[in-house]
């Protein structure tokens, strides 16, 4: 008969910590191979193939664990509340080896906060604001947004690394949407973001011979 050997597994673990070296729990962690790290590339590829990336949660300790992963490099992104996100390049996975990484620590997170108003500067509430980093994998929609606008149009997006940038995407139905790009976390002042009216069109549906349909 055939007989087929498999490669031994790599495992890699860990332990996430705040500055305070206090554990954190439930921290959310992602594996991608590092050749497929650049963030469209990765989105395109799990939404044409399926593929998804080894994830984990870190426990009460903060100690997380990935086992069953093939040989390579890995780009560890790691996020949790509160704290602003973390990313480990190039972590290196060995076939039958149980790497620790020891301990990842996460900075406190800054929030981006702003208001959204119409053309007359009234507020609009119920605006969902998204993380836009270029595309939507499985649908805008099916992308949770990072905040949603009161009634008094104001929102906050939580848990941002400070000096990075960001673009922020504010979609409501009735509405058209807004683009923000290149916001500096944190922004010197709220966010000042206008939703423009959706245009209507008008007219009559005629057949042929341009009688009313």
């Amino acid at each position: 008969g055939v007989r087929i050997v498999l490669p031994p597994e790599g495992q890699l673990v860990g332990r996430v910590l705040a500055g305070d070296e206090s554990p954190i729990m439930n921290a959310r962690l992602e594996l991608a191979p590092t050749a497929a790290a650049d963030y469209r590339l990765r989105m395109a590829r799990m939404r044409t193939s399926g593929e998804r990336y080894p994830d984990a949660r870190s426990g009460e300790d903060g100690r997380f664990a990935f086992s069953g992963l093939g040989a390579g490099l890995y780009d560890l992104a790691v996020e949790a509340a509160g704290f602003a996100p973390a990313r480990i390049p190039r972590v290196e996975v060995v076939a039958g080896e149980a790497r620790d990484l020891g301990e990842v620590l996460l900075d406190p997170g800054v929030g981006v906060t702003g208001r959204v108003v119409d053309r007359e500067g009234a507020p609009i509430g119920g605006v969902e604001l998204r993380l836009d980093r270029g595309v939507f994998p499985f649908g805008r929609e099916a992308t949770p947004p990072a905040a949603v606008s009161g009634e008094d149009g104001r929102f906050e997006v939580p848990d941002r690394r400070p000096g990075e940038r960001i673009a922020l995407v504010a979609t409501k139905r009735g509405f058209g949407d807004a683009t923000v790009a290149g916001i500096l976390v944190p922004p010197p002042a709220p966010l000042r973001i206008e939703l423009p009216p959706l245009g209507r069109v008008t007219g009559r549906v005629l057949d042929v011979q341009g009688r009313a349909a």
